[in-house]
């Protein structure tokens, strides 16, 4: 007896660039499901559903926004508590070294044993959670160009979209070292150390074998730390509260007139030093009380001719 042809479906991924699938594939290649307006059987393969999947991963760099525009895609329903265990228990196999990878496959794989709700699981319509409450967005293609043109004009042509990334954040962790605006001249020695940073960067991952060209890359990494004057490591250390109060202090001098920082109206100065108060209380007021004969503590300093200075009251 012949055995019987499995069924076969047309797959929605047929006429896509981007899933490039070859479209009449059989049954088994799909997933099951309870959509009422897909039959039993999900509209995308299962190879399709994994493409989709990695592009909005790819796009979002977020699992649980990669799940959710997939779902809606595949029309699938995202269920919140179901993807908030499974996280979980991705995120305790990794800590245990339990090997457990969260992607489209196992979500779909755990929503399915909800069997008791197939009425209510069916669709993407089922979704518990709003698209307000996914962690990222779809780019359009004009902001991915243009960012791609920005980083191209700051960076030159690199190798990938990781590669400009990482110019990026090594770019922005260095110029936490300076506290004011850097000059053309410094911007440009800034960018070509994170240039040579990745080019270690990638030597290393590559087992390159060749010491001196790791060397020669090291050597101008140093020089341009030097040129740049964050060389210094503990130079570059936080500085305390007083630390930066005292520096604020010498910067509010620099870009103020004395008289408009420490008179409070026209030639009287605030005592920070407290030297004017010393000498007063220390050195004058002795004086003038020896002189007037008398032990008056608070001796008016302003006004001494009410006394008799020659002994006399």
């Amino acid at each position: 007896m012949a055995k019987k042809a499995e069924a076969t479906k047309l797959c929605r991924g047929i006429n896509s660039p981007l899933l490039k699938c070859s479209g009449i594939k059989q049954e088994s290649d799909f997933y099951n499901s309870w959509s009422k307006f897909e039959g039993d059987k999900t509209c995308y393969c299962k190879e399709c559903c994994k493409k989709i999947y990695d592009y909005y991963l790819d796009e979002t760099r977020n699992i649980k926004s990669a799940l959710y525009y997939t779902c809606a895609k595949v029309d699938v329903p995202f269920i919140k508590e179901l993807y908030e265990n499974l996280n979980a228990k991705s995120i305790e196999g990794a800590k245990d070294g339990r090997k457990f990878t969260l992607n489209f496959n196992t979500y779909f794989n755990e929503l399915h044993k909800k069997s008791t709700q197939k009425e209510i699981l069916g669709s993407f319509d089922a979704t518990d959670c709003d698209i307000n409450e996914v962690d990222a967005t779809i780019k359009t293609t004009e902001i991915k160009k243009k960012e791609l043109d920005d980083f191209k004009s700051k960076w030159g042509n690199q190798d990938s979209i990781d590669d400009y990334e990482f110019l990026e954040r090594t770019y922005n962790r260095y110029m936490t070292n300076f506290d004011d605006e850097l000059s053309p001249q410094q911007q440009d020695t800034l960018c070509d150390l994170c240039r040579d940073r990745l080019l270690l960067r990638k030597l290393s991952e590559n087992g390159c074998q060749e010491n001196d060209m790791i060397t020669k890359v090291q050597n101008r990494v140093n020089n341009l730390m030097k040129t740049l004057k964050i060389d210094n490591f503990e130079g570059n250390q936080k500085k305390t509260l007083s630390e930066q109060s005292f520096v604020e202090k010498i910067k509010m001098m620099e870009e103020t007139k004395p008289i408009e920082l420490y008179a409070k109206s026209g030639n009287d100065y605030i005592d920070y030093t407290k030297r004017k108060k010393y000498y007063t209380d220390l050195v004058l007021r002795p004086l003038c009380n020896t002189l007037a004969g008398h032990k008056d503590f608070n001796i008016d300093m302003s006004d001494l001719e009410q006394y008799n200075l020659k002994g006399d009251r």
